[in-house]
């Protein structure tokens, strides 16, 4: 599995991690943000779930989406 920690709060993770509850959990893990096109909420009545829709392109502009993930991101962190 593949997570890192970028601060109290907010980790960094693959897809592997992200559907394993019991790292989520151990991490204490309430919200997932998830930057992909298309991704299930595996645990949908467990954690709550964000999604940035975004194909894996080097041509998507992904600045658009920066404001939506820092708000959601500073939400959670409060």
């Amino acid at each position: 599995f593949g997570y890192c920690k970028v601060m109290d709060g907010l980790y960094l993770g693959d897809y592997e991690t992200a559907k394993n509850d019991s790292i989520l959990d151990s991490l204490g893990i309430r919200r997932i943000f998830s930057v992909v096109y298309d991704l299930p909420s595996i645990h949908e009545l467990k954690y709550e779930y964000y999604t940035v829709g975004i194909e894996d392109d080097k041509n998507e502009d992904i600045y658009v989406f920066f404001e939506t993930a820092y708000k959601i991101i500073k939400k959670a962190l409060e």
